[in-house]
């Protein structure tokens, strides 16, 4: 078969009825219904999906199943956040940095806790009191919890 012929070639339109025909066949008489899934959030995985199951998406933000945000103007009133993650080897250091951080167009509070930050907690209440109303808090904990 050339080339040409390869591009000319066509196949039988089928039905979804074929399909659900064959399906059973190959599953040996068991439903259709018995090939579907859900996930943990109870969401119906089913095994083929067609023009039928497309659902129309809002054009707008804030529209029917709000993939485009709760906003009905969208994100142009929520600015993007600059949450990199800070590192320091001591409290003075991350406040130091912080700072540098904060004077170069960070907007979130953004390190990863560590033992030594919580053994000094009255120094950190202090350091997060100063900068917590104005600056969203994102902390990675992972390094503080005990190791089993």
């Amino acid at each position: 078969m050339g080339l040409a012929e390869m591009k000319n070639q066509s196949f039988p339109r089928n039905h979804i009825d074929d399909w659900e025909r064959k399906a059973e066949e190959s599953i040996k008489g068991k439903p259709i219904e018995s090939l579907q899934n859900s996930t943990y959030e109870n969401i119906v995985l089913k095994p083929l999906y067609s023009q039928e199951d497309e659902k129309l998406v809002s054009a707008y933000p804030a529209g029917s199943d709000f993939r485009r945000g709760i906003e009905s103007l969208g994100y142009t009133t929520n600015k993007w956040k600059v949450a990199q993650r800070i590192p320091y080897k001591t409290i003075e250091e991350l406040q130091v940095k912080l700072e540098q951080a904060f004077a170069r167009g960070q907007t979130v509070i953004s390190f990863e806790m560590s033992k030594e930050l919580l053994e000094k907690r009255d120094l950190l209440e202090k350091l997060l009191k100063a900068y917590i109303c104005e600056y969203p808090l994102a902390i990675n904990a992972s390094g503080s919890r005990k190791k089993c």
